[in-house]
């Protein structure tokens, strides 16, 4: 008999074990860097141009590309790339800030994900990587030199500059290919173009090269060094000699530094005030740089620097103790550290003080060598990357110690006191005028029946600070960009006058002025000119002149003040002329007349523009 009963099907599933679970880390960092990107274009999106880039925005607006305004020099920097980028966004754009923000995201994007490339490529995808990688991601060290466009092309470029170099430099020296090598000489040439401080990358791939890359005792690395690699070295210093020679064609007078002590301390405060807690995600407090600008710098509470200047200890000890060869990465960090305190100390101690030390923009690129120098420290080489004699790195630890899970949580308080340190920093950039004035400005002279003329004034200095040189400051430089501008002139029958918040006012003068019971004076035809005595003399400075006169025709003329006189144009009949001129006295004479136009001058008023 055929067995009706139905055969049972069984199933089996298998399933892995939860600890031989892992996720590749080089999509972890990656997912953070995506992250990272997100929250850096929602922190630009609050923020606009400010002080410098409006200095270099009226440089460039309305000039020809030239290679005179490529290699112009700003401030005793040598910067074609950054002069382009900022020609082609006033050309393209006036002074729309999306362009200038994607420029910063798109260099902050490929500086995460080269960081991210450089770290597998030196430790594999071993998880180890993220800790290094998620304190980069999360230090408020890099976030002033990001919002804040001028530094951003000077700074970025040079984190790009050096993290591309080294990647490149790494897979030179471990495989050979001349691709790789012309890699780290362009990265170091595409920094260069940007900003002077790209040329410490090359100290910095020889450093690691007689640290990393070649055997024996110190001497005779630095020997093989360069007898390995010859052509390299030299496309290298090629790179650097030309630079030099063509940074040194307009040399910058700075002022030097006499008091040793000063260099001690601009050294505390950049790396126990700020580069320390930096690390950490500090400094959780940030102080204004003035009260009327938005900038601010690093405030850590005492215990903040306590705790980081520990913690900074412990991790160098414990690294020394627990790997071998460990202290080649520490040596490598300290070398770039003194080297960022040296060239601040050369460049800017003596015009800032040691308060500079404060300024996180000097510690940008150290901030990102910092976390490849701490996986080098704490994390096995891949293979056939450490050619040292003792061949430590890449050997194992001389001891096991479970601290994952506590690095974990470090890792993470870290990054959560990052995140509460850069938000207390940006609403100060929110407070920034630039962007509503500007606009004020021009939307006032666009509704305007006529030209808008205006005697030059400065900016407020939440735009721009009065230190700036050769008139940047001034309305003239940084209306330049807007296609509604007014007409800076320096004389006019009416002018206005540009309140703190950009609206636009009827202006007179106040100041010093004839008696009001003078009897009018007047021209004839054998005296062409007019003379007005003051009540009282003033000073030497760039004052404005109230004339009201009345002429019998049209006639030119010429206001003198002093040593100053000005070129202008008188109208028939009753007017009033506003004329700006540089000089000092107690009289204001008014001459050139033409010998038929007779000219009688009513009462004059030397003094400062008000609003009317």
């Amino acid at each position: 008999m055929l067995s009706t009963s139905r055969p049972t099907l069984r199933w089996s599933v298998t399933v892995p074990e939860l600890s031989t679970f892992r996720v590749d880390p080089l999509y972890t960092g990656l997912v953070l860097a995506a992250a990272h990107v997100l929250v850096t274009a929602w922190r630009l999106q609050q923020t606009w141009w400010w002080q410098d880039d409006l200095s270099m925005l009226g440089t460039v607006a309305g000039r020809p590309l030239t290679l005179d305004l490529l290699t112009r020099d700003y401030h005793g920097h040598l910067q074609p790339a950054t002069w382009l980028l900022a020609w082609a966004i006033t050309h393209t754009s006036t002074m729309a800030w999306a362009p200038a923000a994607l420029v910063t995201l798109a260099m902050v994007a490929a500086i995460d994900v080269m960081l991210l490339l450089l770290l597998c490529r030196l430790f594999g995808r071993h998880q180890g990587i993220l800790a290094p990688y998620v304190i980069y991601l999360g230090t408020p060290l890099t976030l002033f030199p990001t919002l804040w466009w001028a530094a951003a092309m000077q700074w970025l470029p040079t984190s790009l500059s050096l993290v591309t170099a080294l990647y490149c430099h790494v897979r030179y020296v471990a495989e050979g290919r001349a691709r790789f090598a012309a890699g780290a000489v362009l990265a170091v040439v595409a920094g260069l173009l940007f900003f002077e401080k790209a040329a410490t990358v090359i100290p910095l791939l020889a450093f690691y090269t007689i640290a990393y890359c070649v055997e024996g005792p110190l001497p005779r690395r630095i020997w093989r060094a360069v007898r390995r690699f010859p052509r390299y070295w030299t496309a290298q210093a090629v790179v650097l000699a030309t630079y030099t020679a063509l940074y040194l064609r307009n040399p910058v007078n700075l002022p030097s530094v006499e008091d040793a002590s000063d260099v001690v301390e601009l050294a505390r405060e950049m790396i126990l005030d700020t580069f320390f807690p930096g690390l950490l995600g500090g400094p959780l407090r940030w102080t204004p740089v003035t009260p009327d600008t938005v900038a601010a710098l690093p405030l850590p509470p005492p215990w903040l620097r306590v705790l980081a200047a520990v913690v900074v200890a412990l991790t160098v000890g414990l690294s020394c103790l627990l790997r071998r060869g460990a202290w080649r990465a520490w040596v490598l960090l300290a070398a770039f550290l003194a080297i960022s305190v040296d060239l601040v100390a050369r460049t800017r101690l003596g015009l800032l003080g040691p308060v500079i030390g404060r300024d996180s923009r000097y510690l940008c690129d150290v901030a990102l060598f910092a976390s490849v120098c701490l996986g080098l420290a704490t994390l096995p080489l891949r293979p056939g990357l450490d050619a040292s004699a003792d061949g430590t790195a890449s050997g194992p630890a001389r001891r096991r110690v479970p601290l994952a899970g506590a690095a974990t949580v470090v890792v993470v308080l870290i990054a959560v006191c990052g995140l509460v340190s850069t938000q207390r920093f940006m609403p100060g950039w929110r407070q920034n005028p630039a962007k509503s004035y500007l606009a004020n400005l021009s939307q006032d002279v666009a509704a305007s029946a006529g030209p808008v003329a205006m005697f030059d004034q400065n900016v407020p200095q939440q735009m721009m600070l009065a230190t700036f040189e050769n008139g940047e400051n001034r309305l003239s430089h940084v209306t330049r960009p807007l296609a509604d501008r007014p007409v800076i002139t320096t004389w006019a029958p009416t002018f206005m006058i540009a309140d703190p918040t950009g609206h636009l006012h009827p202006g007179t003068v106040s100041g010093s002025s004839s008696s009001s019971g003078q009897p009018d004076q007047c021209s004839t035809a054998s005296r062409p000119s007019v003379t007005t005595t003051l009540l009282g003399p003033q000073l030497t400075w760039p004052w404005v002149v109230k004339v009201a006169y009345l002429a019998g025709q049209h006639t030119p003329a010429t206001l003198e003040y002093g040593t100053g006189r000005v070129p202008i144009e008188l109208e028939k009949g009753l007017h009033v002329v506003y004329v700006q001129v540089t000089g000092a006295g107690n009289a204001v004479r008014i001459s050139g007349l033409s010998p038929f136009a007779p000219v009688c001058v009513g009462q004059v008023t030397v003094g400062t523009p008000v609003t009317g």
